[in-house]
């Protein structure tokens, strides 16, 4: 997945082929950046001096990801004769295919949830009193990966809201799956430097399990990865559900 850096010292996410083992390793990536980037709460006085906002859309991810079933176990049992480390990489590689059939899916109907967010966020703060706006990133490409200068960020707005994508798919909570869709919203104000606000939200469940995260809860489940597959129209209607929510929880921060 493309994303940018929520501040110049804070997690880098950069681009690359979502390997079997970014797979294993998704909850560990997000636990760090979350401890690494503290949450910040908005000064009431200083959002009151906020009459317009832009929004920063954000660049959409390469792929959706889906997570191994919670116990691995039950899952290498379709490898019989091969348990172990051995069977978990099958396990994964079988996994990786669906997940590539499911991403082809999605953007084959349109899917372009980062751009929904950041369409619904604005219309959220403008139904909020805000003079609101999405706007275009100036991204810099360097070596597979997307950033934004802040000093870079060309508008006229009194704040810029960046969005932040770190995680967008389904994950096994052990009954079901569920959408998942993580996002880091940070608020620059006037001289692009301040950071007036950083907010953790996602769908479903806490991807850190630390407390300041805000979730919402899942509007659809789905039995397995094949009930996923089988129905793609549904899968992007529960992601596109996970994205209003998230969308509602950044908007409820930002309220006056």
């Amino acid at each position: 997945m493309r994303a940018w850096p929520v501040s110049s010292n804070g997690c880098q996410f950069v681009t690359t082929h979502f390997r079997i083992f970014a797979l294993l390793a998704l909850s560990a990536v997000l636990a760090a950046c979350a401890g690494q980037v503290p949450k910040i709460d908005v000064s009431p006085t200083k959002l009151s001096e906020v009459k317009t906002i832009a929004v920063i859309r954000p660049p959409e991810p390469e792929s959706y990801h889906l997570s191994l079933p919670k116990h691995t176990e039950n899952f290498i049992v379709m490898f019989p004769g091969m348990a172990g480390a051995i069977g978990g990489f099958i396990a994964a590689a079988y996994l990786k295919v669906q997940q590539d059939q499911l991403s082809s899916a999605l953007k084959a109907q349109g899917a372009a949830f980062a751009s929904e967010l950041a369409d619904r966020v604005a219309a959220k703060l403008v139904a909020s009193g805000y003079d609101a706006k999405v706007e275009e990133p100036p991204l810099v490409e360097a070596d597979e990966e997307h950033k934004l200068p802040f000093e870079k960020i060309d508008s006229t707005a009194d704040a810029v809201l960046l969005l932040s994508l770190k995680g967008v798919g389904f994950i096994d909570t052990g009954t079901a799956y569920v959408p998942y869709f993580v996002t880091v919203a940070t608020l620059l104000g006037k001289d692009r430097k301040e950071q007036m606000y950083r907010g953790y939200h996602a769908s479903s469940l806490n991807p850190t399990g630390k407390a300041g995260w805000r979730i919402t809860p899942p509007s659809a489940t789905f039995a397995n990865i094949d009930a996923l597959i089988s129905d793609t129209k549904a899968s992007a209607a529960a992601l596109s559900n996970a994205v209003d929510g998230v969308a509602e929880t950044v908007t409820a921060d930002l309220r006056k």
